[in-house]
């Protein structure tokens, strides 16, 4: 299998994942909003973090409400992306800090995951690394 393929077919299996009764109902006893809605928020916003946004806006009752990226032309991509009027954050810290959003993508290189990943879980959000 090609690399671009097997990009794509995780991509979308990461997608039906995120769509499965199960994680909701696991969700649902946390602190989710109380409309029934996940609000995501994307750290890293290049083609991975993108592409995910554009998935999860098929998805019902998932919003993506605040993308970060230190980067500002990528940052203003993945923005524009999302179905909703997402909020961009230089500092990823600062998207952790929104009340608002209930889990994150952390779609950086990997070299960065477990430093953010550790600080969404300390900040009490659900992770998902990319």
């Amino acid at each position: 299998m090609k690399r671009r393929n097997f990009i794509k077919k995780a991509g979308i299996a990461s997608a039906g994942i995120l769509s499965t009764n199960s994680l909701f109902s696991s969700i649902s006893k946390s602190n989710i909003s109380p409309n029934n809605t996940v609000n995501i928020g994307v750290i890293g916003t290049g083609s991975r973090g993108a592409g995910l946004t554009s998935m999860i806006n098929r998805i019902e009752g998932i919003n993506v409400i605040a993308a970060s990226d230190t980067i500002p032309f990528r940052l203003e991509s993945g923005i524009k992306k999302a179905n909703t009027k997402a909020k961009g954050y230089k500092n990823y810290k600062a998207l952790l800090d929104h009340k608002d959003v209930d889990a994150v993508i952390v779609a950086t290189p990997f070299n960065t995951h477990s430093k953010i990943a550790i600080d969404a879980l300390d900040a009490g959000k659900h992770v998902y690394c990319e």
